[in-house]
């Protein structure tokens, strides 16, 4: 398929796309804007990075949810950086097994002492109130995958941070 073909069929697919790219991303992303931004991001990165698509290897819609994937990964790494730990130690104070971890400074602790990686995956499932099946989908895993991240990530928090947190 040539480049002329690739922009028909991006343009003949354009609202299709986006409707379905809204959705994969709405669900992932609780602020409507912020959904609306990532959406119109992946669009046009998607359209100026046509030349890139293969249709030997997969739809316009796969390879538009995987440029949309990168793009909502950029928007949850951002939102890292960005954690108003006040608000997300309440929404931690709600969750039985993470009653503790209320304080900033511990709170703080355990995000400096994560990667970057498990930083996003905590923002996902406590800012972002995603579930394990969502964060699985959205990071290309199988939920139990997820689930067992987690679990590890809350070993290694009680090992650093004190068992009589959780008691």
């Amino acid at each position: 398929m040539d480049y002329s073909e690739k922009v028909k069929l991006f343009s003949h697919e354009y609202n299709r796309l986006f409707d379905r790219l809204y959705k994969y991303v709405r669900v992932r992303v609780n602020s409507v804007s912020d959904a609306e931004d990532i959406v119109a991001e992946a669009i046009t990165a998607g359209f100026a990075g046509l030349n890139n698509f293969d249709s030997q290897k997969g739809t316009l819609e796969q390879w538009m949810i995987g440029v949309t994937k990168f793009h909502l990964f950029n928007y949850w790494k951002h939102l890292c950086s960005q954690v108003d730990f006040d608000t997300l130690e309440n929404k931690l104070s709600d969750l039985n097994y993470q009653e503790n971890l209320v304080s900033k400074f511990f709170w703080e602790k355990i995000m400096s002492s994560v990667s970057p990686e498990i930083q996003t995956l905590l923002i996902m499932k406590f800012s972002e109130e995603m579930t394990y099946q969502e964060i699985a989908e959205a990071i290309g895993k199988n939920s139990a995958t997820v689930r067992q991240i987690f679990s590890r990530l809350f070993k290694k928090i009680r090992l650093e941070i004190g068992e009589e947190l959780y008691e």
